[in-house]
C-alpha cells in the first residue's frame, strides 16, 4: 500500500540534506506517493518539488537571541507542527538533521506517528543549540528507525555512548541518474573544482586556496561554487594574493552538473563530513579527486590510489604535493576518472529508494 509520508528539515535551502529531501520527495511523488515536506523556517524550496508535493513553512524562526526568544520559537513551532501534523495525517514522518530529530521526537509522544530520524554529518561536530545538545543521547532510541549515511557514523555513536532505536540502517546518499553519460569525452579544461558551503570551521576553502597557489602551477586555475557566511573573507584573501585570475568563486549554482563535466580534478578539504554529496557527484562526472581522509565519508567513497587519493586530514604539505602531481599527470587524471564513474551503481538513486522503501514499507 502506497504510504502518505512527510519530511521533517529546519530548511529546504541550499544544501546536502536539503537536495536529499527534493530528490527523496519527488521521486516517491511520482510513484504516487502522497508526499509532504515542512521547513522550520519561512522560506520557499531552494531545490524544485513536484506541484504534487505540498510543501509547509512553520515560520518559527525570529530575530534574536538567548531564553526568550529559543522559549518563544519552540512555542510558535510546536504549536504549528501539531496543527499540521494533524492536517496532513502522515503514515510515516521522516526527519532530516539533528535540529528535526530532536523535536520531531518530542513531538511524537503527542502526535504519534511511525518516525525515522536520519544524521547527515558527523555526530562528534552536533550543531544543535547548548539547551538541547544532550537531548539526542536521550531521546533518540524512542525513534521507530534511525538511517545513516554511512558505517564510520555507527562508531561514532557506540563511542558516545548514544542510544540508538532497535533498527538502525546504514543507507548511502543516492544520485539522480540522468546525468550525462558523455563525460569521459567532454573537453576538460586545468581546473580544479570546489563545491560547498563557504564556511571555513568545516569547509576550509580558505586553506584550499593556499594550497592550490603553492603548487605553483600557473596554468591551472581552482573554481569554486558555493556562497555562505566566510564568502566576503574568502574574496579578500584572494585579492590579497594577487589570485583573481586563477581563483574563480562562482557563488551559489543551480545546475552544478555542467562544472563537474568542465573540471578535470574536483578537490574536497573539510575537516568533517557526512558523506558528502559534492565528491560523489563530481566521481560519478568523471572528475579526477583528492580529498581529505575527514571523518566521515571519504574513505567510504575513494579506494586511494585506485578512484583517486586520499590524504590525511590536515596533512598539508602532502595535499600539496599530491594536487600538484595529479595537475602535472594527465595519465593519473585520466586513470582516475574512468575508475571514478564506476561508483555510479554504488550510488544509484533507484538502488537507493528501494533500501528506504524497504524501511517505509516495514514500518
Amino acid at each position: 500500500m502506497q504510504k502518505n509520508i512527510l519530511f521533517v528539515i529546519p530548511t529546504m535551502q541550499q544544501g546536502g540534506a536539503e537536495r536529499v529531501v527534493s530528490i527523496m520527495a519527488n521521486y516517491w511523488a511520482q510513484k504516487g506517493y502522497g508526499i509532504s515536506v515542512i521547513s522550520f523556517d519561512d522560506q520557499a524550496s531552494y531545490y524544485p518539488l513536484l506541484p504534487t508535493v505540498k510543501y509547509y513553512n512553520l515560520n518559527s524562526t525570529t530575530n534574536g537571541f538567548g531564553l526568550l526568544n529559543f522559549v518563544v520559537n519552540n512555542i510558535k513551532r510546536t504549536f504549528n507542527y501539531l496543527r499540521l501534523a494533524k492536517k496532513i495525517g502522515p503514515d510515516v514522518v521522516v526527519s532530516f538533521t539533528d535540529n528535526a530529530n530532536v523535536y520531531c521526537v518530542l513531538y511524537n509522544f503527542f502526535a504519534r506517528r511511525k518516525l525515522v530520524i536520519t544524521q547527515r554529518n558527523n555526530p562528534d561536530y552536533i550543531t544543535l543549540p547548548s539547551v538541547i545538545k544532550k537531548l539526542p543521547r536521550l531521546i533518540y532510541k524512542y525513534a521507530d528507525v534511525m538511517v545513516l549515511q554511512c558505517e564510520a557514523t555507527k562508531a561514532i555513536y557506540e563511542r558516545q555512548r548514544v542510544k540508538l532505536p532497535p533498527k538502525t540502517e546504514v543507507i548511502y546518499n543516492m544520485i539522480k541518474t540522468d546525468y550525462q553519460e558523455s563525460f569521459a569525452n567532454e573537453k576538460r579544461e586545468n581546473i580544479v573544482l570546489a563545491v560547498g558551503r563557504i564556511e571555513n570551521r568545516q569547509k576550509q576553502f580558505d586553506r584550499l586556496v593556499e594550497m592550490f597557489a603553492a603548487t605553483g602551477n600557473s596554468s591551472w586555475q581552482l573554481h569554486i561554487a558555493g556562497d555562505g557566511p566566510n564568502l566576503p573573507d574568502l574574496k579578500a584573501r584572494i585579492m590579497k594574493a594577487g589570485l583573481l585570475d586563477r581563483v574563480i568563486l562562482h557563488g551559489s549554482i543551480k545546475n552544478i552538473m555542467p562544472f563537474y563535466s568542465k573540471a578535470k580534478i574536483f578537490a574536497l578539504t573539510s575537516l568533517f563530513e557526512g558523506q558528502p554529496n559534492a565528491l560523489i557527484e563530481a566521481m560519478v562526472n568523471g572528475c579526477a579527486c583528492i580529498s581529505y581522509d575527514c571523518p566521515t565519508g571519504p574513505a567510504e567513497i575513494i579506494d586511494n590510489s585506485v578512484n583517486g587519493i586520499l590524504v590525511k586530514l590536515n596533512d598539508e604539505p602532502e595535499f600539496i604535493k599530491q594536487l600538484a602531481g595529479l595537475m602535472n599527470d594527465e595519465a593519473a587524471i585520466k586513470k582516475f576518472s574512468a575508475e571514478a564513474v564506476k561508483v555510479k551503481s554504488i550510488f544509484d538513486e533507484t538502488r537507493i529508494m528501494t533500501q528506504w522503501e524497504n524501511i517505509i514499507t516495514n514500518l
